[in-house]
């Protein structure tokens, strides 16, 4: 059944408080945007029509890199549901298919729904529409349902009697119909209403009282969910890291204490693999089999191979890439780096721009320093190399395999395959000067 969509995102999002546009505001890591615009390329439909407004650069911006083919239009002024529809009018003026009416700031609904309601469409129904069930429907519209499921009316709450508003089958906002039929009696709905807008809404009457049959398809109310408030923002990211959660778990991994882990809207994690609690997931993270994560540890933008240990307190950054039975302990941070099988940065360690070999180890302390105020420079360490603790690496350099560097040491040229390599200032012991400086100043102190 040949379908488009067109995106509803033009709104203000005034009770968000933010300077950020709504339907930009992030769910797991993606703008709630994002999350709709998923669901029509996994219903295969090519370039979607998006109506924008507020901040519509910005906004267009993101749609443009989440999905190139996709068609923006600009509501102007914000004149409803209704007329940000008719914006989309001259887009499709050509097409003849289905098309699906979702919202930029409702960002759950499932593919099985709208299959759902393209259903309905192929038993004969010329407009499918998307309600939910609730025991407290204030500030929802309100479905007038008659016989054989069929809806005859939806009354906005501002319009309802004291009886319509005891009705607690609600409206979703969702509608998927023929197109050309949709835009024809887009024409009939007036603003003749308590808010001066073109309600959507509306053209269920209109359809109705014209001969043409509209039918219900219920679905769960939290997947009908809206976002309009920081507080239903942070009630959609509950929802969705609990369906994140469930996810993780019949893929066979081990979260210890689900309700602290949090994940990306794309984090792969492989079987057996164990998190502990109180872990972060930022996007783009990809886990073998096999693998722990310790507990207060944030990943992003990394891989990291299977029976490798990360953690507690670690820092993984973007564009590393961790093989297999790599250990990176305590207070350590990595960033752009590979590091090869078997090897170790056990504590209290920042690595960046680097390479790390197989089997080499990274002592406490240890610090690569790659910036030099401009630009960024890469270390090199080979195979089963031993950086000593509390050594820095002046980047660019190169440590050969097998190389051991001596604990405290500042370095700044290559060094060999098998070398050791110490550069510190010579100690030296001055006897009693020690005991004889505390003694003053403590005398100073008194």
């Amino acid at each position: 059944m040949d379908l488009t969509a067109v995106i509803l995102a033009a709104g203000k999002g005034t009770r968000m408080k933010s300077n950020i546009p709504k339907v930009l505001h992030e769910i797991a890591g993606m703008p709630i945007l994002g999350h709709v615009l998923n669901l029509t390329n996994d219903l295969g439909i090519n370039s979607p029509t998006v109506v924008i407004g507020h901040e519509a650069q910005s906004v267009k911006s993101y749609v443009k890199i989440k999905q190139k083919d996709a068609i923006c239009i600009i509501q102007e002024k914000q004149l409803g549901t209704g007329n940000a529809l008719e914006c989309a009018k001259d887009t499709l003026s050509k097409y003849d298919g289905n098309l699906l009416i979702l919202y930029g700031d409702v960002p759950f609904i499932e593919k099985k729904t709208v299959l759902a309601m393209l259903e309905q469409l192929r038993l004969g129904a010329d407009l499918a529409m998307l309600g939910f069930n609730t025991e407290d429907p204030t500030n929802y519209g309100r479905l007038i349902i008659e016989k054989n499921n069929n809806v005859s009316e939806i009354v906005e709450e501002k319009e309802a009697t004291t009886v319509q508003k005891r009705i607690k089958t609600c409206n979703a906002g969702i509608y998927c119909g023929s197109s050309k039929l949709i835009f024809s009696f887009l024409k009939n709905i007036t603003d003749r209403n308590n808010s001066d807008e073109f309600y959507l809404t509306d053209i269920v009457k209109v359809i109705t009282n014209k001969g043409f049959k509209t039918k219900l398809v219920l679905s769960d109310h939290e997947e009908t969910q809206g976002i309009n408030s920081k507080k239903d923002l942070a009630r959609a990211e509950l929802y969705f890291q609990n369906k994140l959660r469930d996810k993780v778990f019949s893929s066979g991994v081990t979260l210890i204490d689900p309700k602290t882990i949090y994940f990306s809207h794309d984090t792969e994690i492989g079987k057996d693999s164990i998190i502990r609690p109180n872990v972060i997931f930022g996007p783009s993270v990809k886990i073998k089999s096999n693998v722990e994560i310790l507990s207060f540890s944030h990943l992003e933008g990394c891989t990291i191979a299977k029976g490798s240990k990360i953690g507690p307190f670690a820092r993984v950054r973007p564009e590393t890439h961790i093989e297999e039975n790599v250990k990176i302990g305590n207070f350590v941070e990595i960033k752009k780096t590979t590091l090869k099988t078997g090897a170790k940065a056990n504590h209290l360690a920042y690595i960046g721009d680097a390479e790390i070999g197989s089997g080499a180890n990274i002592g406490a302390g240890t610090i690569f320093c790659n910036y030099d105020g401009v630009f960024k420079h890469s270390t090199q360490i080979g195979k089963n190399a031993f950086i000593g603790s509390n050594s820095s690496l002046v980047a660019p350099v190169n440590i050969g395999s097998n190389a051991l560097i001596g604990s405290g040491s500042v370095i700044t040229n290559n060094v060999p395959d098998d070398a050791l390599a110490i550069s510190r200032v010579s100690q030296k012991n001055k006897n009693s000067l020690g005991k004889r400086i505390m003694e003053k100043l403590r005398s100073i102190k008194k």
